[in-house]
């Protein structure tokens, strides 16, 4: 089997006297794997971002916090990780005995093994991050704290369906847009520069994440 996948991307930044930042974004995917119809997924994204340490109130922070910003973005991503035409149902071929009537004769067939579904398409997670970098002490400590929530809708799942379906043999799975979950969380990141000589350096990194799942 093969798939095939097609992209278009543009993307556009604007940027206001180093303390402004704005961000927009737009990503069209085509895939194989999904039906027609079903298989364009859209997934735009949006930025901003605000230098606080450019701003004249700032500066009598400066001596103690070199560097201050503070960014939120949205964007949005698909998945479509399942087997090539899995919208289609497959068959494969069998060989079953007759019994001891017909002397366990070996007779040659076709049965279903996998069961397509047409209305499957893109699996699409949302998230919002909140992010605050800092610098202090001429930039020997650094910092980065950022929350975030992330939301996936139309989940991809194999999903078991029951044998009276009529497809025998374990051919019981069938791919469906089902479910949602959703992600929050909590990301610390900071780094130090402890001695910096001409010979000699050593630096240190600490980071903690903390996240919360759920499955609706």
């Amino acid at each position: 089997t093969k798939n095939q996948n097609y992209s278009y991307f543009s993307r556009a930044n604007y940027n206001f006297s180093n303390k402004y930042y704005f961000m927009m974004a737009m990503r069209m995917d085509g895939s194989s794997r999904f039906a027609p119809g079903h298989q364009w997924g859209y997934f735009p994204s949006v930025g901003s971002a605000w230098t606080i340490s450019e701003e004249k109130f700032f500066k009598p922070l400066l001596p103690v916090i070199n560097y201050a910003k503070f960014r939120v973005t949205y964007g949005t991503t698909g998945n479509n990780k399942v087997g090539d035409f899995s919208y289609l149902s497959q068959y494969g071929s069998v060989t079953n005995s007759l019994g001891y009537v017909w002397n366990n004769t070996n007779i040659g067939g076709i049965t279903p093994y996998f069961y397509g579904n047409t209305d499957i398409t893109w699996e699409t997670t949302k998230g919002v991050d909140y992010g605050l970098n800092i610098e202090l002490f001429k930039s020997r400590v650094s910092a980065e704290i950022v929350y975030y929530t992330k939301n996936t809708t139309n989940f991809l799942l194999g999903v078991r369906l029951p044998y009276s379906a009529g497809y025998p043999n374990g051919a019981n799975t069938q791919y469906q847009n089902t479910g949602d979950l959703s992600n929050d969380g909590l990301e610390l990141t900071i780094n130090t520069i402890n001695i910096q000589k001409k010979n000699f350096s050593w630096t240190s990194s600490f980071n903690i994440s903390f996240n919360n799942a759920f499955y609706i």
